[in-house]
């Protein structure tokens, strides 16, 4: 599977059709490389749930991938959420996750938290979405792969980075969890990057792919799922967690890797 990351230039004073025109553009440049999932960066942009549906959803029908674009500030109520949504190549939405980790910067404002963690099927990969601050929590990551996602997705947006910050996110969950990783970042507000465990990549760094700078470019890079197999296989990290001590003291949430229930948030 190929996939691409959009590292995205962007402003909250942009209009609506302004990032609309904008993020399409980049998302089909991807797309005629190749591309068959493309990520777009943590926004947070404020538009309308509808105009939002109906544009990404249009547009990965049209150009026949599966699309996790911006993430959407959206209401449920009372309440406003960030989340992320997935859009296969019918156009219809495979699945929403909503952040449910929040910085005291997002308390403050008035964000509100999403209780469940959720894996999608697109074929090969079962994608899980670490969205924003939910990186920090290395327990969203192995819930998710505990529900079987081997690719987690990470809209990002870091109010400060450095070139040594991947070590403190999902390049630290990519490799505790055999799985792959794409983190797509705001530019210059993160490096884009695309992960892998690091007996998987030629310098054992744990890098498919990364932005060569701050500024907006796709990154772009191919998964190989029989690969990330054979990693698993010759040392398959999950078999000597102690899952008798995990049952024990978690009865309600804990059960063994490959049951389709098996956590529950």
């Amino acid at each position: 599977m190929h996939i691409s990351a959009i590292q995205l230039k962007f402003d909250t004073a942009f209009p609506p059709q302004h990032f609309f025109a904008h993020a399409r553009d980049l998302i089909e440049r991807a797309s005629i490389a190749g591309a068959q999932l493309i990520v777009v960066p943590n926004t947070s942009v404020s538009i309308a749930r509808a105009d939002y549906i109906d544009f990404f959803s249009a547009l990965a029908r049209r150009l026949q991938i599966h699309l996790a674009p911006s993430t959407l500030i959206e209401h449920d109520g009372d309440a406003r959420y960030n989340t992320a949504y997935l859009f296969g190549p019918d156009g219809k939405i495979v699945g929403t996750q909503r952040q449910t980790h929040r910085s005291p910067q997002e308390i403050a404002q008035g964000l509100a938290r999403g209780t469940e963690l959720n894996v999608f099927d697109i074929g090969l990969a079962r994608v899980g979405f670490v969205i924003g601050t939910d990186v920090e929590y290395p327990e969203v990551a192995r819930i998710l792969t505990l529900q079987g996602a081997n690719v987690l997705i990470h809209p990002a947006s870091y109010a400060t980075w450095s070139k040594e910050h991947f070590l403190l996110d999902l390049w630290r969950d990519v490799q505790s969890n055999q799985v792959f990783g794409v983190q797509a970042c705001l530019a210059g507000k993160g490096q884009s990057a695309i992960y892998a465990p690091v007996e998987m990549t030629p310098d054992h760094r744990g890098f498919l792919a990364q932005a060569s700078s701050g500024d907006e470019e796709i990154v772009s890079a191919s998964l190989d799922f029989a690969a990330l197999r054979k990693v698993i296989d010759d040392y398959p990290i999950f078999d000597f967690f102690n899952d008798e001590f995990y049952r024990q003291e978690f009865p309600q949430i804990y059960r063994r890797r490959g049951d389709p229930n098996s956590v529950r948030v």
